[in-house]
């Protein structure tokens, strides 16, 4: 039910003029529910990032495992980063993830390279929703000398982003920083009651199997034994 309702919400909004692909901005989404600005000594450097912030609805990791680390700005030339940031250290094409727990309709995330051709992917329950291939890295924005940029997702339905750095040779590291989301305002399947969670989260209905009361079997037999008793009486 749940992948079935999805599907169809998923396949109306990437018709829509809305959906599209945030390709370095200066700046990321407006408006969101959870930002995460990775704060300077939040953690000691080169520690180990997986599923501290899960907490906030989002868990961090590549394919393969290999952790994200938690680094201070102090090895970058100035750019749109600031405090501290994720740092991500392979020299391969594992891609990294940002796993979240529920499901989200936009995503914006700072994000600096070496100079590489990047690929992006929103993904749905392990099914590629949107994606893109774009430069990244130390190059001029706009005629000015920013190095880094805002990418992301917005009006589609997704519950993780992937990135690929590409190229060859090594030097394919990533930082990331002020990552932005939205959770979805998805509705409950019809017959389903919806949990605390936004958006509504809840286990399959089945109609046919509704757990009885655990006082109905006594009611039942004490109905019957009324009946039983009444007939007595009546050929008495």
């Amino acid at each position: 039910m749940r992948s079935f309702v999805l599907a169809a919400i998923t396949s109306c909004f990437a018709l829509s003029a809305n959906a599209a692909f945030i390709d370095h901005e200066l700046v990321g989404i407006s408006e969101y529910d959870v930002l995460l600005d990775f704060p300077a000594n939040q953690y000691p450097n080169s520690t180990e990032i997986t599923d501290q912030f899960s907490s906030s609805g989002v868990t961090f990791g590549t394919i393969d495992r290999q952790p994200f680390q938690y680094r201070t700005f102090d090895e970058f030339e100035p750019g749109l980063l600031s405090g501290g940031y994720l740092f991500l250290p392979f020299d391969n094409a594992t891609p990294g993830r940002f796993l979240f727990s529920q499901d989200v309709s936009a995503a914006s995330f700072l994000f600096r390279t070496n100079p590489r051709e990047t690929t992006f992917g929103a993904y749905l329950d392990g099914e590629l929703v949107e994606g893109a291939t774009v430069t990244t890295g130390r190059l001029p924005v706009r005629g000015d000398a920013v190095t880094d940029g805002y990418f992301g997702f917005s009006g589609i339905v997704f519950d993780e982003i992937r990135f690929v750095v590409g190229g060859p040779g090594p030097s394919r590291q990533a930082a990331i920083d002020n990552l932005a989301f939205n959770f979805a305002d998805i509705a409950p399947p019809p017959g389903c009651e919806p949990s605390g969670f936004r958006p509504p989260k809840c286990d399959d209905f089945d109609p046919a199997v509704v757990p009885l009361p655990a006082s109905l079997p006594l009611l039942m037999a004490g109905v019957a034994g009324l009946v039983f008793w009444r007939r007595k009486k009546r050929h008495i």
